[in-house]
């Protein structure tokens, strides 16, 4: 009798060691590389840092949309969680999408009351889309760009000369749409000029 109970206890823990074997293996299989590309697939981009911890391994990965904290599992090999840390600017002019890039100060001040470099860059993106548009609706050589306020919003007001006229195309500078476009041809500035002229010779 004690040796059949012996017998059992041999084999049950056998198999116990081989169980534990098994899923030791499975477990050690799913390196850190696999990990990040779990998570790349899923969300796109780039893993930026990772650690092992626990089976589990947690990252930072970047991609379009911002940066992201995330812990893949390193038993079920999937995300388990996933915090946005960081979201990225972004501006929809025409169907192009500008993102904005990280300020390097804190305050996002350049500590004379002006603008951070960060908006610079992008009022300076955002221009030269505006630019790309009005270009779009006139030909002709860009002479003037300003930003105005009107009843729609803020605007670059854009002016385009070209043999024929002068065009004035105003862009929403939030969303890139155009509100209007009006024209004066040169011909009627040149007829406005000589009339002029005919007054000077009356006189």
């Amino acid at each position: 009798m004690k040796v059949k109970l012996l017998l059992i206890g041999f084999i049950i823990l056998g198999l116990l060691f081989s169980l534990f074997q098994i899923f030791s293996d499975s477990s050690a299989e799913f390196t850190e590389k696999e990990a990040q590309d779990v998570a790349v697939k899923l969300y796109g981009g780039k893993v930026l840092d990772y650690a092992e911890q626990n089976g589990n391994y947690q990252m930072t990965l970047e991609n379009d949309r911002g940066v992201y904290y995330l812990v893949v599992d390193g038993k079920t090999k999937k995300v388990n969680t996933i915090k946005l840390i960081e979201k990225k600017e972004e501006l929809d002019l025409a169907g192009d999408k500008v993102v904005g890039t990280s300020e390097i100060s804190g305050d996002g001040d350049d500590g004379d009351g002006g603008m951070s470099i960060r908006e610079e860059k992008r009022e300076a993106i955002y221009e030269k889309k505006a630019k790309e548009i009005a270009l779009q609706q006139a030909r002709g050589i860009i002479t003037n760009v300003v930003k105005v306020t009107t009843q729609k919003g803020d605007h670059y007001k854009v002016t385009i000369d070209s043999m024929q006229e002068v065009a004035h195309v105003y862009v929403q500078s939030d969303t890139g749409k155009v509100s209007s476009v009006s024209s004066i041809p040169k011909k009627q500035t040149d007829d406005e000029d000589d009339d002029d002229d005919d007054h000077d010779d009356d006189d």
